[in-house]
């Protein structure tokens, strides 16, 4: 083989990747806008600029995606949770406030990922073969999330009141809420308001003590 065959091949290949993560955004964005029973292979085609055809050359039946689009919107929960506080600024309490309002914007952002997250937790609800696969993802983000306050809490001093993962269930509930609220509020931006930013501040006291 040819060093130009095998970098066409190469190309060849990374188009179709390209494509198919287009496909799973879109299907994310149909979810996210017309919920599981309106994102049909249609709906899909539409959102991705695509053929039919196209869409269900990666797909041919809408439940052999919905698996990737709970996989790929778990993933992003758990990278948005490691952003927000790997870039978060300050020491202690303070930088656990920083790093939720953070973790509050990038959840309220209008992204596919972020913006399928409420039908998805609302159809595990009803689904016990979804909810099989979206529970121990959330489990590991809970934990996750709760050991990161944790850690950044007790070098100021203040023990945490309850196991981690029980305050990583607490934060993301709460975050999540108040996400999926601020983007039905939002105008231009969707950034969290100062309301939304007391109400975290005042979660964050209220998951520790000295």
């Amino acid at each position: 083989m040819t060093e130009s065959t095998a970098r066409k091949r190469r190309t060849q290949a990374e188009r179709r990747e390209e494509t198919k993560d287009k496909v799973e955004r879109a299907a994310m964005s149909a979810v996210a806008r017309l919920g599981f029973e309106g994102a049909t292979i249609d709906a899909i085609a539409r959102e991705s600029g695509m053929s039919r055809g196209a869409v269900g050359a990666y797909f041919p039946a809408k439940d052999e995606l919905w698996p990737v689009v709970v996989d790929r919107a778990c993933r992003a929960l758990d990278e948005d949770v490691a952003r927000a506080f790997d870039e978060s600024q300050g020491a202690g309490m303070n930088r656990v406030r920083a790093a939720l309002s953070a973790l509050l914007a990038i959840r309220g952002s209008d992204g596919a990922e972020q913006a399928c997250w409420p039908e998805l937790q609302r159809r595990a609800a009803r689904e016990p073969a979804l909810k099989d696969r979206l529970a121990p993802a959330l489990v590991r983000v809970e934990t996750s999330l709760g050991l990161k306050a944790k850690s950044l809490a007790e070098s100021a001093g203040l023990t945490l009141d309850g196991p981690p993962e029980r305050a990583g269930r607490v934060i993301l509930a709460v975050i999540s809420a108040i996400a999926e609220r601020a983007r039905l509020d939002a105008v231009g931006e969707p950034a969290p308001s100062e309301a939304d930013r007391a109400l975290v501040a005042q979660l964050t006291r209220s998951l520790f003590s000295v």
